[in-house]
């Protein structure tokens, strides 16, 4: 988006889905305790995926691109 000084909806589609992939999936491995990790790691990313503050930070996360996308294009997008 900055670099090539233009919006590429290919791009953008690729950044919301692998974002969205990474995050679920990180969800699911965390919830079933598939990532082997130490007990002292486990236990505060068990209760931080019980709570949905995973969903929390990825929907922030979304919303930080959308607000880049906003403040560097937002002339041109809303006219």
């Amino acid at each position: 988006m900055f670099s090539i000084g233009a919006l590429c909806p290919w791009c953008l589609l690729v950044t919301v889905s692998t974002t969205l992939v990474f995050a679920s999936l990180t969800h699911v491995n965390i919830r079933d305790d598939n990532l082997f990790l130490p007990p002292r790691v486990q236990a505060p990313a068990s209760r931080f995926v019980a709570g949905d503050l995973d969903v929390m930070a990825v929907t922030i996360w979304l919303l930080v691109i959308v607000l880049a996308v906003v403040l560097k294009y937002g002339a041109g997008l809303f006219g």
